[in-house]
C-alpha cells in the first residue's frame, strides 16, 4: 500500500518562544535567545550565557506521569501537543495503531542525570530514585509522548546523527502499514501504571 506522508502540524520551544508561531515570529525578526542562564543551577560551570526555555508554558500533562518526566521529556510532550491539536488530529482507541512518535534526541535526560549524580557522589546517598532510569534514557521523550497521546504504533529516538534514517524508516512504516499491523505497544508497562488505556 503506498501512501504519503506529510506534516499536518508543528510544536516547538526554545529560548525564543514555547510555540511554534512565536518561535517563527522572533526568528523573521532577527531576534536571539543567547541571555544569561538563570532557570538552571550551574553550580562551578564558568560559562553563563547560553539560551534557555524561562518558562514552561500552561498544559495538561497529569501529575501522576509528571513525576516519572524529566524536563526534556516534558518539553517534547508540550511540542507533541501543540503539533497534534495543530494539525486537528486526536488519538483514540480506533486509530491508536496508526500514531507513534519518532524522535532525534541531542542526549539523554540531562537534568536527571545531574540530580543522581550529586545526590548519590556528592551528598552520599546510597542509591538512585525510583524514576531515575526512565526519566534519563534517551528515548524517554518519544516513550512520554506515546503514553500521554495514548500511541499504539511504534515510537523511537534516535541520536541526531541519525535523524536522516529517522526521516526515511518512519514514511516507510506508514506507507507499508507496518504500524497498522504491529503487536507491540510502547510503554505499555508505564502506560497502565499511569492510569491510561
Amino acid at each position: 500500500m503506498d501512501r504519503r506522508v506529510v506534516i499536518t502540524g508543528i510544536g516547538g520551544l526554545c529560548g525564543l518562544g514555547t510555540n511554534a508561531s512565536s518561535i517563527w515570529k522572533e526568528m523573521r525578526e532577527g531576534r536571539s535567545a543567547i541571555s544569561p542562564i538563570i532557570t538552571t543551577d550551574l553550580y562551578d560551570m564558568e560559562g553563563t550565557v547560553g539560551s534557555e526555555i524561562k518558562a514552561i508554558p500552561e498544559h495538561d500533562i497529569p501529575r501522576k506521569q509528571l513525576v516519572s518526566m524529566d524536563r526534556f521529556s516534558l518539553l517534547a510532550v508540550i511540542a507533541a501537543t501543540e503539533a497534534m491539536r495543530q494539525a486537528g488530529l486526536s488519538c483514540n482507541e480506533q486509530n491508536a495503531h496508526r500514531f507513534g512518535a519518532a524522535m532525534g534526541v541531542g542526549g539523554p535526560g540531562w537534568g536527571t542525570i545531574e540530580e543522581t549524580y550529586r545526590s548519590i557522589l556528592l551528598d552520599g546517598v546510597t542509591r538512585a530514585r525510583i524514576f531515575t532510569a526512565p526519566k534519563g534514557m534517551p528515548s524517554a521523550a518519544a516513550g512520554q509522548v506515546s503514553i500521554f497521546w495514548a500511541y499504539a504504533a511504534p515510537s523511537s529516538a534516535s541520536p541526531l546523527p541519525a535523524r536522516r534514517e529517522i526521516m526515511r524508516s518512519h514514511p516507510r512504516w506508514i506507507r507499508s502499514d507496518w504500524a497498522g499491523q504491529t503487536s507491540c505497544l510502547p510503554g505499555e508497562a508505564m502506560r497502565r501504571s499511569h492510569g491510561a488505556s
